[in-house]
């Protein structure tokens, strides 16, 4: 008998692991919203905040600059433009991707204006756009995206959250699939192993002349015979039924005859009693 292979327990222990970075990294999460939130909000990350139509031109580094507006009610539509000398020239074109993303811990909530990409460090003047209505005096946060990245990388305690959160949420399904899987091999092991304890514990001598393939297949009737205690190599001659549904037509055997001793009946005749006839007489010449 092969040895039974055993269940790995690594599969539990991921799930373990993964459990536990995951509890780490949310209570870490927990003892620093302090920190998150002047990385996250942009009243506290913005590097410029600008009130449209009051503010006059800002320096912007290069970079892509996401703008937020607080509690906006109305699309609010701006343009950013050039300054060269005492004007403002070209408009700059919005679209860049980042990463930057409001968020705060007092419910306040922020809508994402867009993102300029600014190549080189330069002056710019913000302004609403002609077709804004009402965005005088809407206050405007210009916050850089490498500027909030370089923050949130340079602060250990936040690295170490978003590592603990972010191995623990990948190792949590992880496990748990490969339990699944171990949990089906154990489940075929135990099959194994049973059926190599019924192999074991069944003498060689009780063990059932019935085969699965070969000439040697046992018929229904052997089988039958087998169940019933009997040899099922026997044959049993049996006649085929007759062909007639009214009459039986099978021969029948004779009964043995009740009366014994020999075939030869005694004769009645005595000589006080001759027979009539002259028929003995024939029988004596012959």
């Amino acid at each position: 008998m092969q040895a039974v292979p055993e269940v790995s327990p690594w599969p539990k222990r991921l799930l373990i692991i993964g459990v536990g970075l995951a509890v780490i990294g949310l209570t870490l999460l927990a003892f620093q919203s302090d920190e998150w939130s002047e990385l996250s909000d942009p009243r506290e990350s913005a590097g410029h905040t600008i009130i449209l139509g009051e503010t006059g031109s800002v320096t912007l580094d290069s970079g892509c600059w996401v703008v937020e507006v607080e509690d906006a009610t109305d699309d609010v539509i701006i343009e950013i433009k050039r300054v060269e000398g005492a004007s403002a020239t070209d408009i700059i074109e919005e679209g860049c991707r980042h990463d930057y993303g409001a968020q705060t811990t007092d419910g306040s909530t922020f809508t994402d204006v867009g993102s300029w990409s600014i190549d080189e460090k330069m002056e710019v003047q913000v302004s609403p756009a002609e077709d804004c209505v009402d965005c005088d005096g809407v206050t405007v946060y210009l916050t850089n995206d490498a500027a909030y990245f370089s923050s949130f990388v340079s602060n250990p305690t936040l690295m170490v959250m978003a590592g603990a959160c972010g191995l623990g949420f990948l190792l949590i399904p992880l496990g748990w699939m490969l339990m699944m899987i171990n949990r089906g091999q154990a489940a075929k092991i135990h099959l194994v192993t049973n059926q190599h304890i019924l192999e074991a514990m069944t003498p060689e001598s009780e063990e059932l002349p019935i085969q699965t393939a070969g000439p040697d297949i046992l018929t229904t009737d052997q089988i039958y015979r087998l169940m019933k205690g009997e040899d099922p190599t026997t044959l049993v001659e049996r006649e085929p039924p007759s062909p007639f549904s009214n009459a039986d037509t099978r021969v029948k055997p004779t009964p043995p005859s009740s009366t014994g001793g020999s075939s030869n009946v005694a004769s009645g005749f005595t000589p006080e009693k001759p027979p009539k006839d002259d028929s003995w007489k024939k029988w004596d010449e012959a």
